[in-house]
């Protein structure tokens, strides 16, 4: 509950380029993407590559509904 208020408190912020790494903050604190990413992959499948598997089998749906609040679209604005 409480990254979903985080996430949403922080709709249309734009990130500094200094912070590189705010997107991957968010999403370790919320949690969900790595209890997820445990159910669907094998333990020999390493951590990075599970724990954003969520958010970038999504992006395509979100793109489409011409959603920018995801990890992607985050990523992108802090470069």
């Amino acid at each position: 509950m409480t990254a979903v208020c985080l996430e949403n408190d922080f709709i249309g912020f734009n990130p500094a380029s200094t912070a590189p790494h705010y997107p991957a903050f968010i999403r370790r604190m919320s949690g969900f993407s790595e209890l997820l990413a445990f159910f669907i992959f094998t333990p020999d499948v390493p951590l990075e590559i599970r724990s954003p598997s969520r958010d970038i089998l999504s992006f395509y749906k979100e793109e489409l509904a011409n959603e920018e609040e995801n990890l992607i679209c985050t990523l992108a604005r802090c470069r």
